[in-house]
């Protein structure tokens, strides 16, 4: 799935914008121009709540309705997507957000016409479930968890599942315990590795520490990072480099592993808390998740600017 165009009305700093977005997009402006803003847009149209908040509405006029509209391309071929699909293959989504209200969703065809879409159909393409954004305030322990909607969450559940799935399941409980088990290792031994590629230390080693899986319970641990400095380490407490470098080994991940899909990534500054090497790493590893999804990314750093389109 790729997003085309973005086109946002009365949402917080954006009171009318057209968008055409890439592959790989950087988008730049000064201050309180609305990067944020557009980025945020992207997500309340991906999560489809309603918007109860008299701040998210352009000058707070809460009787001007937000509206999101967002054009499609290179989906999953689908009998249901083929009915709303134009003639050059492109969708085109519209949703309508009145103020405490749930959003309402309609398919413009292409003489602009307006078509209710079904909520099943918005889940299976155009929910969060196809869309991850991160703002600048990382969220360390939100993303590292087992939830639905968390980075390590999609991956590992994913595997999980296969990992039951393909037992027989005559198994004890034991047995699928430690089948698990070993579904959480394999995308830990992955965050590992892309952690210590792109910190360029082979003496780190994230560990996922009090390891607790229940086929009823469900599964929790602690993570934590190791080198040759300090000793399992909470994440929370290791510098804002290490923690950014964290979240792009979960980005590469969830891109390799192709969970739910392709999903469309957006990130808030990337490059903030790094110094101009790591941020140059940084920006090759964005572009190599970009051959496989979607990425979209606001910066005010010279090195993304000068290196990317």
């Amino acid at each position: 799935m790729k997003i085309n165009k973005v086109e946002i009305s009365n949402f917080r700093a954006l009171k009318k914008v057209v968008v055409p977005l890439d592959q790989f997009s950087v988008l730049i402006g000064e201050n309180d121009v609305g990067k944020t803003s557009f980025l945020y847009a992207l997500d309340k149209f991906f999560n489809g709540k309603k918007i109860n908040t008299k701040d998210d509405f352009f000058c707070g006029k809460i009787d001007d309705d937000i509206v999101i509209c967002i054009t499609f391309n290179n989906l999953q071929k689908d009998e249901d997507l083929d009915k709303i699909k134009h003639t050059n293959g492109q969708i085109v989504i519209k949703k309508i957000f009145s103020f405490d209200l749930p959003p309402k969703a309609y398919s413009l065809s292409e003489d602009g016409s307006e078509k209710p879409i079904s909520s099943d159909l918005l889940k299976k393409y155009f929910s969060n479930d196809s869309f991850h954004f991160i703002p600048v305030r990382r969220d360390l322990l939100v993303q590292f968890s087992m939830s639905k909607t968390a980075l390590l969450g999609k991956t590992i559940r994913a595997k999980m599942h296969e990992a039951v799935k393909s037992t027989d399941k005559s198994n004890s409980v034991s047995n699928v315990e430690k089948l698990l088990t070993s579904a959480v290792q394999e995308p830990r031994k992955q965050l590992e590795n892309f952690l210590r590629e792109q910190m360029n230390n082979e003496d780190l080693g994230l560990i996922f520490d009090d390891l607790s899986v229940d086929p009823v319970e469900g599964v929790s641990f602690l993570v934590k990072l190791s080198d040759e400095k300090v000793d399992k380490t909470p994440i929370e407490n290791r510098g804002a480099g290490t923690q950014n470098n964290l979240i792009i080994a979960l980005f590469r991940l969830v891109a390799s592993s192709n969970v739910g899909g392709k999903i469309v990534f957006a990130m808030e500054e990337p490059e903030n808390s790094l110094h101009p090497k790591a941020q140059r790493q940084l920006l090759s590893v964005l572009q190599a998740i970009s051959n496989e999804s979607q990425v979209i990314v606001t910066t005010h750093s010279p090195v993304f600017v000068e290196r990317s389109k």
